[in-house]
């Protein structure tokens, strides 16, 4: 009798709302005067460097998260985590997210790019940082037409293998 049943249709956060966090991240625009650097092995501003820059991070798996997002899709995406009190994104797995059914080794697939890109337009809009992997695949940049890759781990092949890093 005391209970009562939770609407689970919509549990995005609302703006405004007592659950948006975003009142607590910097609301300066991200430009040439956050640009970041490390002091004392923390990131400070590089134009103020006694300025310590703290970050609530998420990942992005590529997979999971923005394979099947359309350009509004992107944008709710990256407005919800930053109403969740998140101001940098680590995108993981994004060289196999851009590899994935491409034509070739190397060149990347150019739906995915665009999706990242936007996806990249809108940190920007929401004055959030991106942190980016170099490499987290062990397929490195090859072109993939599966999620599974069963040749040889490039990522940790590149330190010794000539052929690798070309």
């Amino acid at each position: 009798k005391e209970f009562k049943a939770i609407d689970m249709t919509d549990l995005n956060i609302r703006p405004g709302s007592a659950l948006d966090l975003s009142f607590l991240l910097d609301q300066g625009q991200i430009d040439e005067s956050k640009r970041l650097t490390i002091s004392d092995g923390r990131f400070v501003l590089a134009a103020d460097p006694a300025k310590r820059v703290r970050f609530t991070g998420c990942s992005i798996n590529f997979r999971t998260d923005l394979i099947n997002l359309d350009k509004k899709g992107i944008e709710e995406y990256v407005a919800l985590a930053k109403r969740q009190g998140f101001n940098l994104f680590r995108a993981h797995y994004l060289d196999a997210f851009l590899m994935w059914m491409a034509k070739a080794d190397g060149e990347f697939n150019p739906d995915y790019l665009d999706r990242f890109q936007y996806l990249i337009y809108c940190i920007k809009k929401e004055n959030m940082y991106l942190s980016l992997d170099a490499m987290s695949a062990s397929s490195g940049y090859r072109k993939l037409s599966g999620w599974w890759y069963n040749g040889p781990d490039l990522k940790k092949q590149i330190f010794w293998d000539q052929s690798v890093r070309e």
